[in-house]
């Protein structure tokens, strides 16, 4: 939908995307930054600063989400293979 709004077809065309250790990597290393692209890793990080700087004022609300995995798995954490049980 948002390809039509815009008029960039581009934007509707399904993309590729690299392994998601690399495409993490890539998008820690990257040197954009947050005016230049507002999801990068350091776009992240300065909206969440500003954030966390105004959290007293009345205006201003932070959310915290639960995650939606378990951030315990070892297979989630290491990126190990879950063990088949033998040896």
């Amino acid at each position: 939908r948002i390809a039509e709004l815009t008029g960039n077809p581009d934007l509707a065309r399904p993309r590729e995307l690299p392994p998601l250790e690399d495409w993490l990597l890539g998008w820690i290393e990257s040197d954009a930054t947050a005016q230049d692209e507002l999801e990068s890793f350091n776009g992240v990080f300065h909206h969440l600063t500003d954030a966390w700087s105004r959290r007293d004022e009345s205006n201003i609300v932070l959310v915290r989400t639960t995650p939606t995995f378990s951030t315990t798995s070892p297979a989630r954490c290491s990126g190990s293979q879950p063990s088949s049980g033998s040896t």
